[in-house]
């Protein structure tokens, strides 16, 4: 959440530099708890909160400018599964981040 949160702030900033409106970012992780702690920080415009398996996202293909992860790849039980599944939601040009 924390990341996603600083992520937002910049694209408002970039936004309001152009005229327009900022973005959104989704939340995804499989621990309902961690989801909950995220939540419990306060609500931000744009920001949504989603359960999912980074093996099985709950995404539709080519649908996201970015993908992120942090500290997540080493968690994951299959991680050529999870990184094709970041690839598959990644719309052409999108940029993959990863901090690990």
């Amino acid at each position: 959440g924390d990341l996603a949160r600083l992520w937002l702030k910049k694209a408002a900033a970039a936004a309001r530099r152009r005229g327009g409106r900022g973005g959104r970012a989704v939340v995804c992780d499989i621990n309902e708890a961690m989801l909950a702690a995220g939540r419990s920080r306060g609500g931000e415009d744009g920001l949504a909160w989603v359960a999912g398996d980074a093996e099985r996202l709950p995404f539709p293909d080519r649908t996201a400018h970015a993908v992120t992860i942090a500290f997540g790849v080493r968690n994951v039980t299959d991680r050529a599964a999870a990184l094709a599944e970041m690839r598959r939601v990644l719309r052409p040009g999108g940029r993959f981040l990863c901090l690990e």
